[in-house]
């Protein structure tokens, strides 16, 4: 329900040129803590909330600002879209006990028409809001058309653009980094599930102690960090040459496979050895092959061998990998150190 301040903001409100407090919110004229922004409506928290989450939602067309004084339609009205008639959309059956509804393949083809430019992306959302990532983007990729980020779930959103040259840019450019994370973009597809992606690949940053100087080269690095997954950008002091003792490049790393602990460097006259060391690694279950738990926590593992009459407790094997991977991250900075 809105407060007294609210309402009296919004009958204050006219059709008059003077701006009014929500205008300039909407024009990014005084600051907001803006939480969610699309091309309709505005939300953001209000500066004395009387409630622990109180959060404040405005429409950025005028006519929906100066509704409330003139009496109209409510918001809610404004905002209806035009009514389809029912009759012409496919009727509803029963299959076994249950309702069914089969769509023509034209409403399924118009609603994938919609998004074929789109992708999805990925953030930990927790530690960033929506709005935020929405602002700062806008100002990395300036497209040339209209975008929109649509929460899904876990961390994943969708990025509805609107033309191709524009998705060429943006899955083609970066990497795109949003408040020290990176941006994982994955290609929009129909019927897509958060609940059961994946995550298996993190960024971690991967050292490669007493590599000789004359290599520092960051098209020779980001070749050899291939070795290890996929690079996304090579240590700035490494690159100044200001520390000699190791090589650090940001890698993301497929948990979920083989980790080398060490990589031959075939050179035009002579090969060698290159350590690798790996940096901070997350939680990953080497079971289910998911970052975020160990193994002798994994639900999965636990529920088929409760299912199987077994008393859970954890694959020893693959505590042993795991304690493997993290003994030799540690060792590798106890040599760097030295």
């Amino acid at each position: 329900m809105a407060s007294s301040s609210e309402k009296e903001a919004a009958l204050a409100a006219s059709d008059s040129a003077s701006p009014t407090i929500f205008d300039k919110i909407i024009n990014k004229e005084i600051p907001a803590n803006i939480v969610y922004e699309d091309e309709q409506v505005v939300a953001f928290r209000d500066i004395a909330p009387q409630a622990p989450i109180h959060i404040i939602i405005i429409p950025k067309f005028r006519d929906g600002l100066t509704a409330l004084s003139k009496n109209r339609a409510t918001f809610a009205e404004v905002l209806r879209p035009i009514p389809v008639d029912a009759e012409t959309l496919p009727t509803p059956g029963t299959r076994v006990e249950f309702s069914s509804i089969k769509l023509r393949k034209s409403l399924i083809a118009n609603g994938i028409d919609t998004f074929k430019f789109s992708l999805i992306g990925r953030l930990d959302l927790q530690k960033i809001c929506l709005g935020e990532v929405c602002k700062v983007v806008h100002g990395l990729w300036r497209l040339k058309s209209g975008f929109k980020l649509i929460p899904l779930g876990k961390g994943y959103f969708t990025i509805k653009i609107e033309i191709e040259e524009d998705k060429i840019r943006v899955w083609g450019g970066g990497p795109w980094i949003i408040d020290g994370q990176w941006l994982r973009l994955c290609q929009w597809s129909p019927n897509f599930n958060p609940s059961i992606q994946k995550n298996y690949c993190a960024l971690v940053w991967v050292r490669f102690p007493g590599m000789g100087m004359e290599y520092w080269e960051e098209d020779f690095l980001i070749s050899i960090a291939r070795t290890m997954g996929r690079p996304v950008n090579v240590d700035a002091s490494t690159l100044q040459g200001n520390s000699g003792f190791y090589v650090s490049v940001l890698v993301e790393v497929d948990l979920a496979k083989s980790i080398p602990q060490k990589v031959l460097i075939e050179g035009e006259d002579s090969d060698f050895w290159q350590e690798v060391v790996l940096g901070h690694l997350p939680k990953f279950c080497n079971n289910c092959k998911v970052i975020g738990h160990l193994v002798y926590d994994c639900r999965d593992m636990k529920k088929d061998m409760i299912d199987d009459g077994v008393k859970a407790k954890p694959d020893a094997k693959a505590d042993e990998a795991e304690l493997s991977l993290r003994k030799r991250r540690e060792t590798g900075k106890r040599k760097t150190a030295q």
